[in-house]
């Protein structure tokens, strides 16, 4: 961006953003000019106490100057575009695949939600505040790129800590000569930049802070980053994914209230159960044999509507004229045992004692068969 795009609400000693600037290094190659600006209020949040779907845009403008580079200042406008929302979590019947934010949702009645904490998701207020070039306070549940603004360039960072009291960082160096002392630099290292990872920075050893000069040096190495745009954009999309981590899940060291109240998300498993698997030339086997059963049922049903081979006459009163006629010799029985052989010993079938007469004589145990010929008359038993 261009001079006349700056914002005009980003000047120092203004309540209503943040500003924040540094300057340091000697004339030359180690110069260095820092301004970082958030035209917003930050000491509140930009999100809403509601299950709908949110989306904020923020805006940081960054003013790097270091003179050593092709381009004396740069200035970037750096905007972030979150978005906040409920969704389906993968399961069986959605294929194992999240389920898109869903605009409006309302879990006040459903299994698991909880309004008592909802308060908790209200602005909070706080007392903590930046004394220097920063009049508001800084809010709770802040958006990520303004934690990110805050982290790099506010109160307690790596560059302000660095440019407000060098001397806090060399390191002590014994009295001999330049040589024996530079000879025995320790290769531990003593920190890292911030986002060192991901815009390739080395790390800092002790021969790196041998006066106020090599500890502003530093300070100038990490403007130079931002002054590139394809390093700067690299370190911001990490920055973002990082402070969105730490707003869902936030570290013991969280300064700016993480989101630390969640709601229970439970889970129904079902029933465990037994998915049949069949093959294709099983399904077609079984279905054949299948298919010539309920044909043979058809056939013996046919064949018992046209045929009626049965004899009317045999029901409950031959079931009882049976037990007459076998009623003397059971009676003889004594005991179970003797009851059972008796009882097996009765022939339990019926014939024609008569086959040849034109009226036969039903009777039990008879070897020639009850005849099926229409109007065949019998004896009753």
């Amino acid at each position: 961006m261009t001079d006349a795009e700056w914002p005009t609400e980003c000047v120092r000693d203004r309540e209503d953003v943040f500003f924040a600037q540094y300057r340091g290094g000697e004339t030359g190659y180690r110069e260095f000019d820092i301004i970082a600006c958030i035209p917003a209020n930050i000491s509140g949040t930009p999100w809403q106490a509601t299950y709908n779907r949110q989306d904020i845009t923020e805006d940081l403008f960054l003013a790097i100057s270091v003179p050593s580079t092709l381009r004396t200042l740069v200035m970037w406008k750096i905007t972030a575009r979150s978005t906040l929302g409920y969704f389906e979590l993968p399961n069986t019947k959605n294929g194992n695949r999240a389920g898109p934010l869903l605009h409006e949702l309302s879990l006040d009645s459903a299994r698991g939600s909880s309004t008592s904490g909802s308060s908790r998701d209200e602005k909070r207020a706080t007392n903590e505040t930046y004394a220097g070039n920063v009049r508001q306070p800084i809010g709770n549940h802040i958006g990520p790129l303004t934690a990110i603004g805050l982290a790099l360039f506010g109160e307690g960072s790596f560059i302000e800590r660095r440019v407000s009291n060098p001397s806090a960082f060399l390191v002590d160096r014994p009295e001999v000569d330049d040589e024996v002392w530079f000879r025995n630099f320790g290769n531990n290292c003593l920190g890292n930049m911030p986002l060192n990872f991901a815009i390739g920075g080395p790390c800092l050893r002790d021969y790196d802070y041998q006066s106020e000069v090599d500890v502003l040096g530093r300070v100038r190495q990490l403007a130079a980053f931002f002054d590139s745009e394809r390093s700067a954009s690299r370190a911001f999309t990490v920055a973002a994914f990082l402070a969105n981590k730490e707003w869902l899940n936030p570290s013991q060291f969280h300064r700016w209230g993480g989101f630390d109240q969640s709601r229970n998300v439970y889970v129904d498993t079902g029933v465990p159960t037994k998915k049949t698997y069949i093959a294709l030339w099983g399904v077609i086997t079984g279905s054949v044999f299948l298919g010539l059963h309920l044909l043979g049922l058809l056939v013996l049903a046919l064949y018992a509507f046209w045929m009626r081979p049965f004899m009317p006459w045999l029901g409950a009163e031959f079931v009882v004229k049976a037990g007459t006629a076998h009623a003397d010799i059971l009676s003889a029985a004594e005991g179970d045992k003797q009851w059972k052989q008796t009882v097996s010993a009765c022939p339990g079938f019926v014939g024609d004692e008569k086959p040849t007469d034109d009226v036969g004589r039903i009777a039990f145990g008879a070897t020639a068969a009850l005849s099926t010929a229409r109007d065949k008359k019998f004896e009753e038993l």
